[in-house]
């Protein structure tokens, strides 16, 4: 599957994402579970923020992951929002894979 190369549906890359801003948005189809593999340009922060169609908002979801210069997994509840991104804080996250899984 093309989501393994680190790319969203439409063909987009999740990586290079520089302070302060967004990836592209991707649909979760209701899963539970946000699998994130990451590395940044050091140490810093991300957030996951969730989109809601009941409610038409994005807001943060749980609290902020920690990322460093190596990569790290890292698995967060999204309790079946319908679409998520990453916001990065104050490093570029230089690679991001992510995936959704019910268990």
């Amino acid at each position: 599957s093309n989501f393994r190369a680190g790319i969203n549906e439409s063909g987009h890359t999740h990586a290079n994402i520089t302070d302060g801003n967004f990836s592209r948005e991707c649909t979760t189809e209701n899963q539970r579970f946000l699998h994130i593999t990451h590395e940044a340009a050091g140490g810093g922060t991300l957030e996951v923020w969730g989109y809601m169609h009941a409610s038409g908002q994005w807001g943060q979801i749980g609290a902020d992951i920690t990322t460093a210069a190596s990569l790290i997994h890292t698995v967060v509840e999204i309790a079946g929002v319908d679409k998520i991104k990453i916001k990065a804080n104050t490093q570029t996250i230089t690679k991001l894979w992510l995936a959704c899984s019910t268990f």
